[in-house]
């Protein structure tokens, strides 16, 4: 059987993910729910800004990472 790189990365996700789900990720999730939920209309116009920085960079070539 021959194992691709992208089966060692969905392992890698999926364990994470899982870990994540099983153990820290549902109570944070359940307490800040509404945070979560709500961030993309509340803060719609600084996510924007981001996101066309962040375009504008790639386009350009250069270092997105700061």
């Amino acid at each position: 059987m021959k194992f691709l790189l992208s089966d060692a990365q969905d392992y890698v996700t999926d364990r994470a993910v899982g870990e994540y789900q099983c153990t820290t990720g549902y109570p944070t999730l359940i307490a800040d729910f509404d945070c979560i939920g709500g961030a993309r209309q509340k803060y719609n116009v600084q996510l924007q800004n981001c996101s066309d920085v962040l375009n504008a960079a790639i386009a350009k070539g250069g270092n997105v990472c700061p």
